[in-house]
């Protein structure tokens, strides 16, 4: 049975308007007190499951090139891939600096020529007059190369310079490794050039003609031997200058010489025809992307190997020499993506980042370069807001060190106000000193793959003395910079520097 209501007054069903906006008052102010907090947990949270997806995708592409007995790898895209065009102070290097996703790669089948005889031609050539101790002249350093015809070779040829297909280059480029044969020898391209044809230097000591000769276009190959050192032996033979030049101080007629000759290693024949495979970069795999979450992102800016922490960030690819005024970018430029290899054996096969191309003073393009390190790779998660605008800004956070010169030059991507010697000021911690962010490191010698935190950036006076940094001779801030990223690092190597 319900019983009425049998108090004083009329019973109360609601609360009054001033208790309710008391009660508002309240909980809006608890709001407020938790909040901050609450709001930077979730960041930090956010950072441990991107570090976790960036951990995971380098494990799991280790994993896939053990199984399926061929590079594979990562690539780290950027968010953008332009910065603009013009002078340096209108770049903006900011977007081009970090990532959100990775997607994975393959090496495919390797390159043997285009057609099933195709075949290339170890060569030796004139490199240059220097004058070699102990010989007496004339003289003159011959170099070994490879003559790759067209119709053997239509991709390398079509890589190579001058006015290379970017296309073709994303296969065939600098670093890119080849072997001749079965000689069991890896070389690595340095440079390939197109010409119209191929006549060697060498000429036969009693008649004069030269030792090799080939009347049609193809590719001459500059490169360099992988995890070996050339025979060195010194010749004597008959050298006519094929350079005009030349002629001014040598006679068109055949003259005796000493020549330093570099061999060919394991018994390859010079100007003899043999087949070659090239192993080509790597494409795109047929497995699903990966995104970070929240704002977190990979910091290409503060991200490379131990021997160079700077290497992936497009400011440092851009201004490779900060001592000198930075050169101009033309117009429709977009630097490539970096991509993280590993062999069959787990272990780190390479690295693919930019290498610039400067014509006059001008940056006219990027070509991937294939890196090979025997030091700890190091990628830093961190927030997007903890990107840095300029690099160069680092070197004064959390206090700019006496004797740094920041190396302003005319036409400079500016520096943040205010302006060295003041510290930098920032509403966010930078990522190479927020200690709630993390690094990716990868170690090439066994593949492996850990986490671990940033450490915190020391009082000035301890990284000075530690680092030998001082008024006297000075230091740059780029250099500056990368003492900073070492010590950022420090974590991972018991606290020395790696």
């Amino acid at each position: 049975m319900i019983k009425n209501w049998t108090g004083d007054g009329p019973r109360r069903i609601a609360f009054t308007i001033i208790e309710l906006l008391v009660a508002l008052a309240i909980a809006t102010l608890l709001t407020a007190i938790a909040l901050p907090s609450l709001k930077e947990g979730m960041r930090t949270s956010s950072l441990s499951r991107s570090a976790g997806i960036v951990q995971g995708a380098f494990v799991n592409a280790r994993a896939q090139a053990i199984r399926t007995g061929r590079p594979f790898g990562v690539v780290i895209e950027r968010i953008r891939r332009s910065i603009g065009d013009g002078t340096a102070d209108q770049l903006d290097f900011f977007a081009a600096n970090y990532a959100t996703r990775m997607y994975y790669v393959q090496s495919p089948i390797e390159y043997r020529g285009d057609t099933e005889d195709a075949v290339c031609y170890p060569v030796f050539q004139t490199a240059a007059s220097t004058p070699l101790p102990g010989i007496a002249a004339p003289q003159f350093l011959v170099a070994p190369r490879i003559f790759f015809p067209q119709r053997s070779a239509g991709l390398l040829y079509a890589a190579a310079g001058p006015s290379p297909s970017l296309a073709a280059q994303n296969l065939l480029t600098a670093g890119t490794r080849f072997s001749l044969g079965d000689s069991g020898y890896v070389f690595e391209i340095e440079r390939a050039e197109k010409v119209t044809g191929y006549t060697t230097d060498m000429v036969d000591r009693l008649t004069g003609a030269s030792v090799f000769q080939f009347n049609e276009i193809g590719t001459l190959v500059d490169f360099n031997f992988v995890g070996t050192t050339p025979e060195t032996r010194t010749q004597t033979g008959v050298y006519r200058p094929t350079n005009p030049l030349l002629t001014a101080d040598f006679p068109a007629a055949p003259q005796p010489a000493q020549f330093h000759e570099a061999r060919f290693p394991g018994g390859i024949e010079p100007y003899q025809g043999i087949s070659f495979r090239f192993l080509t970069n790597p494409i795109p795999a047929a497995l699903a992307p990966v995104t970070l979450v929240g704002k977190s992102v990979i910091d290409l800016s503060i991200s490379g190997p131990t021997e160079d922490p700077l290497a992936f960030g497009t400011q440092a690819i851009f201004d490779s020499t900060p001592g000198v005024d930075a050169p101009a970018m033309a117009a429709n430029v977009q630097f490539n993506n970096i991509a993280v290899m590993f062999s069959p054996d787990g272990k780190v096969d390479s690295v693919y980042y930019d290498q610039r191309l400067v014509a006059g003073n001008t940056v006219t393009g990027f070509v991937p370069q294939r890196l090979v390190t025997g030091t700890t790779l190091a990628f830093n998660v961190g927030f997007v807001d903890g990107v840095l605008d300029n690099i160069d800004d680092g070197a004064r956070f959390p206090e700019h060190i006496d004797g740094t010169d920041y190396q302003v030059t005319g036409n400079d991507f500016p520096l943040n106000d205010p302006q060295p010697p003041l510290a930098l000021e920032v509403s966010q911690t930078p990522n190479f000193a927020n200690t709630d962010c993390v690094w990716i490191n990868i170690q090439p010698s066994s593949g492996a793959v850990t986490q671990v935190g940033v450490a915190g950036q020391p009082p000035p006076g301890v990284f000075s003395n530690y680092y030998g940094l001082g008024p006297v001779p000075g230091q740059s801030a780029r250099n500056v910079m990368r003492y900073r990223l070492l010590q950022a690092r420090k974590l991972a190597s018991g606290g020395t520097v790696q």
